[in-house]
This record gives structure tokens, C-alpha cells and sequence, in this order.
């Protein structure tokens, strides 16, 4: 084999490790285990697939989105199962913008930078790889913003420019967070505007369309108030949320690492010496990048949302407010490319022999350290204090519930307060076939309004212990389901007004 087939069959195997883990995470972890937030957006590819879009953000709420159950309905159309769909359709949106930097890198000739991009991906923490690998609504924009961004910054292409600049405000309507992939990105585009002059118009354009796009959004839950049951955590800054937060700081960038105590402060020297090095090579707007970046991301430390977390959980822990941050770094990365687009470095047999070792070894590292966490009992991945189900027991209990239904011509099926995981999944798996409601805090205004109605229902009331489930069935009429509910069990959908 020559030396240019052994450039090409490397260049190949890079990308292809980083599918191979996020398959192994998918069969290990990401299929197995469902909390609330993932049978909801189980349900929404249901209701998607069937062509329904009762609103706009994610259910229940006026902000987030649910841009993954949407790329999941053609394997829904194909019949993939539900735990296997959704999942996929997160790894898709969160390995897209890196795979596509590194391609775009790669075109300008810059290889190292191109290994980087991917180099970045491999290297986070396995905590960082769930988080962007489960479907719970938390980097559904992030892949639109760094295209965006992208787009946005080629030189003379207004088109381009105007789709770059909605497409990344649209990624910002879906993930709030996506804003600092935006600030990097308008920044680099300021400090190389006299090759975008022509871009400067058509981008402003396209925020403001997305500006617009946003206010229609926000109309709809001003329109149809009870539709944003889940209050949304104000943004303000506060200095003794940032200053607590920078007492941690060893801790969060730690979250970040795969290598445990010591991930705070490798990830912290990385930096630094990434700073050291774009000064001594004298990549100075580069470096404005990086330090506009740490500035941006220690302000987000201040924020009243960064509180909005659960000690001793993954799912619902302070790192999941975090994940754009790799997200920043690629762009920063590929914005190093404009400085080298024209030398056309070589990419040498030695150094990709090393990266292609640090790859794999990183990936085998991973495995190894996510396989001792599956077989810790102790693990925070079976001790989360956010609530989360064997996807065996409820696949096996659904079947139960819907025989006993079937068996019984129910209208309703209703899930027990604190049982909603059950209750989404059970009305995605089996969907139009009954009315599915939840006693309590049902994201689905929709099936609400519906139910408010007096009618004469025969409803099987359900409660799931994970391997066992309790059935009740009862007969309403002359009275609304909502209204049993609230007087039996004096529970109601929205606890905070009682309704």
C-alpha cells in the first residue's frame, strides 16, 4: 500500500470511531433506560408521524424543542422501535456540526485542524456523551447554530449568508444556549468583515426573520396560555450564583474530561495552552475568540438557570446546562483554518499514527470506564435522583395495560401521579387506539382540553411499579375525567394554579 492509500484508509477510520462509540452507548445505555422527558419525546414522534403539530416548543413549555422527535418520525414510518429511533436522531444532531467542520476544515486543506474538530468529539466525558446521546430536548439547536454560523461567514455568498443567519437564530429558538455559538460566530465575522462585506445585509436579514419566527412562537403560548404548564427559569444574572459557581469551577470542567479528578485540570490546561499557542503563533483574532469564549462562558456561570439542576443526577445535573461548550471550541477551531486555508499543509504518516493511537485509545478508555460505571451498582447512572425506568419493564407492563383495555373496551387510560414516564410511552407505543392522560402534570394540553368535556368514558386507571402494574377500572359519566381525578385523588394537571 502506498503512502497516499495509507493517508486516505486513515483519514476513513477517524470518523468512523467516533460512530462506533456512539453505537456502543446507543445498545449499552441509550435504549435501556427512560425517564419522563424521553417518553415525551417518544410520544411527539408519534404525533408527528401522524402528521399532528399541536404546538411549537416542547410539549407543555414555551421554550425548547422537539427537533428530535421530528427527525426520528422516517425510522418511526420504517417501524424502528421508539428506543431505538430517538436516540439516533440526538446522535445525528450532536455529531453533525462536528462532522461538518472537520469535512469543510479538510476542503480548505487543513487536516490537523480537521482531526482536531473530531479529536474534540472523542475526547469529552462519558457523562458529556449521554447527555448528547439521550432525547431530552438539550442540543436540538446546536447543530443549526454552528451550520449557521458557518454559512454565514463564506466569503460573498449573500444566499449563504441570509439561511446561515436564520438557521442559527432558528437553533437558538430551539436551545437558548446556542446563543454563545452565535456570539463566537458574529465575532469571527467581525474581525474578517472586509472579506464579508456582501454578507452584512442578507445576515441581517435572516436574524430578522428569526427574530420574527420567534415572536410568532411566543404568540401562540400568549394566545393559548395554559399550553406552557412547565414555568420557565428567568435568565437574569446573579454575582452569587457566578461566584458560587466559580468556587466549583475545578468540578464543572471536570464534567468535561473522561479522566475523572484529574478532568478539571487537564481540560483547564488545554485551554491554556491552547491560548499560549495561538499567541506564539500569532493567530491573534483567534486568540479574541478564545478569550471572548472564556469570558462568555464564566458570565454563563452567573446565570439564575445554572441553578435549575439536581445533586447526585446525570440526567438532570449542571453539566446539561453546559454541552454547547465543546460546540464553541470546533468553531473557534475552524475559524484557526482561515489563517492556513492557503499553505495546504501535509499530513504526515507519523502524525496521523499518533492522532489515529490517541483515538482509539481515548475510545477504548471510554468503553472501559463507562463498562466499570454499567456494572457499579453504585453508579450515578442507577442512582439518579431523577426518575428512570428499565425500557424492558415498561415495554412489558404496556402490553399488561393495553390487554386488560382491549379486553374491556376502555375509552381512557389513565397514569398515576409520578407514573408519566408509563403513561408517555404507553400512549406513543400505542397511539389513536385509546386517549391517554396522565393525573397530573400532563404535558399534553390537547388530550386536557379534550377531557374537560363531560362525557361517559369507561377508564382504566393505572399505576406502574417498574416490574408489576396495578389496573383499576371505572365507569365516569355526567362529569369530566379532570374533575374525577381532581376529587378522588385531589391531584390536578397544573399544580401551581390548581387546574
Amino acid at each position: 500500500m502506498d503512502r497516499k492509500a495509507k493517508q486516505q484508509l486513515m483519514l476513513v477510520i477517524f470518523p468512523i470511531l467516533p460512530v462506533l462509540y456512539r453505537i456502543y452507548l446507543l445498545m449499552r445505555y441509550c435504549s435501556q433506560y427512560l425517564d419522563g422527558d424521553q417518553a415525551l419525546m417518544w410520544y411527539g414522534t408519534a404525533v408527528f408521524g401522524h402528521l399532528k403539530f399541536p404546538e411549537p416548543c416542547f410539549f407543555g413549555q414555551a421554550y425548547g424543542s422537539m427537533i428530535e422527535s421530528l427527525i426520528a418520525v422516517p425510522l418511526y414510518w420504517i417501524r424502528v422501535p421508539f428506543q431505538f429511533a430517538l436516540p439516533a436522531a440526538t446522535i445525528f444532531l450532536s455529531i453533525v456540526p462536528f462532522f461538518y467542520l472537520s469535512y469543510k476544515a479538510y476542503r480548505k486543506g487543513n487536516i490537523k485542524i480537521s482531526l482536531l474538530i473530531l479529536l474534540c468529539y472523542i475526547a469529552m466525558s462519558w457523562q458529556w456523551d449521554i447527555l448528547t446521546s439521550v432525547p431530552r430536548a438539550l442540543i436540538g439547536g446546536f447543530a443549526f447554530a454552528v451550520i449557521g454560523m458557518e454559512w454565514l461567514n463564506m466569503e460573498d455568498s449573500g444566499i449563504k449568508a441570509f439561511f446561515g443567519a436564520l438557521l442559527a437564530y432558528s437553533g437558538y429558538i430551539m436551545t437558548s444556549s446556542s446563543i454563545a455559538i452565535i456570539g463566537i460566530g458574529m465575532l469571527g465575522f467581525c474581525l474578517w468583515i472586509k472579506k464579508r462585506k456582501r454578507n452584512v445585509l442578507p445576515a441581517a436579514g435572516g436574524f430578522i426573520c428569526g427574530v420574527l419566527l420567534q415572536k410568532l412562537v411566543k404568540a401562540f403560548y400568549l394566545k393559548n396560555a395554559d399550553y406552557a404548564l412547565h414555568p420557565e427559569w428567568g435568565m437574569q444574572f446573579e454575582v452569587k450564583t457566578l461566584i458560587s459557581n466559580l468556587k466549583n469551577i475545578y468540578n464543572i470542567c471536570a464534567g468535561f474530561s473522561p479522566f475523572w479528578k484529574l478532568g478539571g485540570c487537564v481540560f483547564i490546561v488545554a485551554v491554556l495552552g491552547a491560548f499560549i499557542l495561538i499567541i506564539v503563533k500569532r493567530y491573534y483574532k483567534a486568540g479574541i475568540l478564545l478569550v471572548a469564549a472564556v469570558s462568555g462562558i464564566t458570565l454563563m456561570l452567573g446565570l439564575r438557570k445554572m441553578n435549575d439542576y439536581m445533586e447526585g443526577s446525570l440526567l438532570f445535573g449542571q453539566l446539561r446546562m453546559l454541552l454547547v461548550v465543546p460546540y464553541i471550541i470546533i468553531l473557534i477551531l475552524y475559524f484557526m483554518t482561515y489563517y492556513t486555508e492557503e499553505e495546504k499543509p501535509d499530513f504526515s504518516l507519523k502524525t496521523g499514527g499518533f492522532l489515529l493511537i490517541l483515538f482509539i485509545g481515548l475510545t477504548v478508555y471510554k468503553i472501559f470506564t463507562f463498562e466499570v460505571q454499567m456494572h457499579n451498582a453504585n453508579s450515578i447512572l442507577y442512582t439518579d435522583v431523577f426518575p428512570v425506568w428499565k425500557v424492558s419493564d415498561v415495554l412489558r407492563q404496556e402490553e399488561n395495560v393495553i390487554d386488560t383495555a382491549r379486553n374491556n373496551d376502555i375509552d381512557v387510560i389513565v397514569t398515576d401521579e409520578g407514573r408519566e414516564t408509563f403513561g408517555y410511552a404507553l400512549a406513543a407505543e400505542y397511539y389513536g387506539e385509546f386517549i391517554f392522560y396522565n393525573t397530573t402534570y400532563d404535558r399534553r394540553t390537547w388530550v386536557y382540553h379534550k377531557l374537560l368535556e363531560p362525557d361517559n368514558y369507561k377508564v382504566l386507571f393505572v399505576d406502574f411499579f417498574g416490574e408489576s402494574s396495578h389496573t383499576e377500572m371505572v365507569h365516569i359519566a355526567e362529569m369530566s375525567v379532570t374533575d374525577y381525578i381532581a376529587e378522588r385523588f385531589g391531584v390536578y394537571r397544573n399544580p401551581y394554579t390548581q387546574k
